[in-house]
């Protein structure tokens, strides 16, 4: 029987599977749905109405009670205090009476014999309490009308103690009647779910077994076949429908690509040797071309331009042009750090100065619009980083984010310790970097396709043998770019 249902469920659709297991959780709703109905209806209902009859009847004694006490100091002293919390008693009991069950099928002949009794003895004792008012407290009468009215009280008291025995001791009847059936309701209600539940889990490992978990074994081949990998071996079901279909033809297509890209790659390795052999023949005329070009670009001496730029700086000096002075003694130390520095190492003062200077120089340029700020917690003489760090990342900051800010710009360099690793980090309010083109930087770090010698090379030489760090930017639109570089162990 279970290989039967097995090779039936093996053989039907996927719509027909969903709409079978979608079925069965329909009507397990709807059968849960139905005995709680039944239960509601058939028993909450009755113990719904056996507890208020108890509570109605019990509230009839305290108005009672409480019409008595009103009644007395009413008697005592007629004032219109004591006659308005008598009138409000009245009115109580009165409304307490109306809500007593009054039905001769519902309550039986014993509850509803008690019941008019009540409101009979409550009717002539409403004529007495009338009575009582239009007498005078000095008339015999009035006296006469009182003890009447303490008779009523105490033959309306009884009934209403016997009534609400007679009350609980029906309800107690009733529940007790009912209380087998409400049970075995409730067992099997139990056992109907505890059947429900197992078919569902039943039926959910089928539907696991037979579409989820075929599905994953296809996307686990193909995410291996996208990173070129097919040695992994056929996907195989027992299934007859469209995921049998699905598998048997995504193994048919997995091998006819392997052997479609073993060829493209024998086709491709042998283009590779054409293309470096013909290389080879052009490398030398490159080199050449560059060799020519670095000549050209050399013929200027560097200790020219340093004493050219320290004669016009004793000319601002004579002229008292401080502020020029200033900017070619900033120059002159830029343009020899760049020319005469060739170590891979620097102490962190070094760069700290080279970016001052460098800052300095924009900010002539670009006045109030741009403001530098540097936050240090480090001792910048013992710490040492990597040569050509921080200008390179300043310089981004004021051209691809600052320079079109009108005004309220700023770039802030942040060095601090984390542990045992050195936390670098450039940061702007500048326009940001486009989602689209930020991701394309990203890409850049992991490929190692760097157009641009600034950031490329930094990043480059951060993550090197000698320094082994990282290198992450962050950036919003309209709010900034961040670049953080952590460079571990270095203390």
């Amino acid at each position: 029987m279970k290989r039967k249902f097995k090779g039936f469920w093996l053989g039907i659709k996927i719509k027909d599977k969903i709409k079978v297991y979608i079925s069965l959780i329909f009507v397990s709703i709807l059968l849960f749905i139905t005995l709680d109905v039944t239960i509601s209806k058939e028993y909450l209902y009755d113990f719904s109405k056996i507890l208020n009859d108890d509570s109605i009847t019990i509230h009839l004694v305290n108005c009672l009670e409480n019409e008595k006490t009103a009644f007395r100091n009413y008697a005592r002293t007629k004032n219109s205090n004591n006659l308005l919390s008598l009138t409000e008693a009245m009115s109580d009991t009165k409304e307490c009476l109306d809500k007593i069950p009054f039905d001769y099928n519902q309550i039986g002949e014993e509850r509803y014999a008690l019941t008019w009794s009540i409101m009979n003895a409550y009717s002539v004792y409403e004529n007495n309490i009338s009575r009582l008012m239009e007498t005078d407290v000095y008339d015999s009468e009035y006296i006469r009308t009182q003890y009447k009215i303490y008779d009523e009280f105490s033959y309306m008291k009884g009934y209403a103690d016997k009534l609400v025995l007679l009350t609980i001791d029906s309800g107690d009847k009733t529940f007790r009647s009912k209380l087998p059936r409400f049970v075995a309701l409730a067992v099997v209600i139990i056992i109907t779910n505890i059947v429900l539940l197992l078919l569902i889990i039943t039926f959910s490992k089928m539907m696991v077994n037979t579409i989820v978990n075929p599905i994953i074994r296809l996307a686990d081949a193909s995410k291996k076949i996208a990173m070129n990998d097919f040695s992994s071996e056929d996907v195989v079901v027992d299934n007859q429908d469209e995921v049998g279909e699905l598998t048997s033809v995504f193994n048919s297509m997995k091998h006819a690509t392997k052997d479609r890209i073993m060829a493209l790659e024998d086709r491709r390795h042998t283009e590779e040797l054409l293309y470096a052999e013909a290389m080879k023949n052009s490398e030398m005329e490159k080199q050449l071309l560059q060799a020519q070009t670095d000549l050209l670009r050399n013929q200027i001496n560097p200790h020219f331009l340093f004493n050219t730029l320290n004669v016009i700086s004793g000319m601002a000096n004579l002229e008292d042009a401080p502020t020029t002075e200033k900017m070619i003694g900033s120059l002159s130390a830029l343009f020899r750090y760049n020319l005469k520095n060739v170590e891979h190492k620097i102490a962190l003062a070094q760069e700290l100065k080279i970016a001052r200077d460098y800052m300095y120089l924009q900010q002539m340029r670009f006045g109030s619009r741009i403001e530098y700020q540097e936050d240090i917690r480090v001792n910048v003489d013992e710490v040492i980083v990597p040569s050509y760090l921080l200008q390179p990342l300043i310089e981004n900051s004021i051209i691809h984010g600052l320079a079109r800010k009108e005004k309220g710009g700023w770039v802030k360099v942040r060095v601090k310790w984390v542990n045992n690793d050195l936390h670098v980090i450039v940061g702007d309010n500048g326009i940001g970097i486009p989602r689209k083109h930020l991701e394309t930087i990203r890409k850049t770090f992991e490929t190692g396709d760097f157009k641009g010698i600034g950031v490329g090379n930094i990043y480059k030489r951060i993550r090197s043998n000698m320094w082994k760090g990282s290198m992450t930017i962050s950036s919003k639109e309209n709010m900034g770019t961040i670049i953080r570089i952590i460079i571990p162990n270095n203390r």
